[in-house]
């Protein structure tokens, strides 16, 4: 007899997990997955639009560096009425700079030099210029947008 008690002590005693437990478990980590890839996929959402916007910064920056180099440098600088292209002279050469709005690029002569400018405006008043260029919107419809004055010494 000690033995059969010693024996039905031993199955009772058995550790193990019962389905109620293992369920639970296994809700558990499925929900700490689910948490875990919500913030993998607003990493990756916020990755995408950060890169964009840097983009057309850069895009806006370099239009903005390579249109103030050829304007600087220019003999004389002739604005269009549309204020959307001009027209510079420097050392024999003509080179014309407008606004492709089908490729949303600024060619210059007829060739793309800058792609994702949206608007594109240049203003003479007098001895001043103002050159104004907007980038293509992102995903998020936020644009960049900059502006400069220069003014033509005769």
């Amino acid at each position: 007899m000690g033995k059969l008690k010693a024996a039905r002590s031993a199955i009772k005693n058995t550790r193990g997990l019962t389905l109620v437990e293992v369920l639970a478990v296994i809700v558990l980590l499925t929900l700490v997955f689910l948490l875990a890839n919500a913030l993998h996929l607003f990493g990756l959402k916020q990755y995408d639009i950060q890169t964009e916007e840097i983009k057309n910064q850069s895009q806006v920056r370099l239009a903005m560096i390579e249109l103030t180099k050829e304007i600087r440098s220019a003999d004389r600088v002739e604005v269009s009425e549309t204020h959307d292209r001009f027209t510079i002279t420097h050392s024999d050469q003509i080179k014309t700079f407008t606004l492709n709005k089908q490729d949303h690029t600024i060619d210059k002569n007829g060739h793309p030099l800058i792609e994702g400018i949206s608007t594109f405006s240049i203003i003479q008043s007098g001895s001043k210029i103002t050159l104004t260029l907007k980038s293509l919107p992102n995903k998020s419809g936020e644009s960049v947008e900059r502006s400069t004055d220069f003014y033509i010494r005769e």
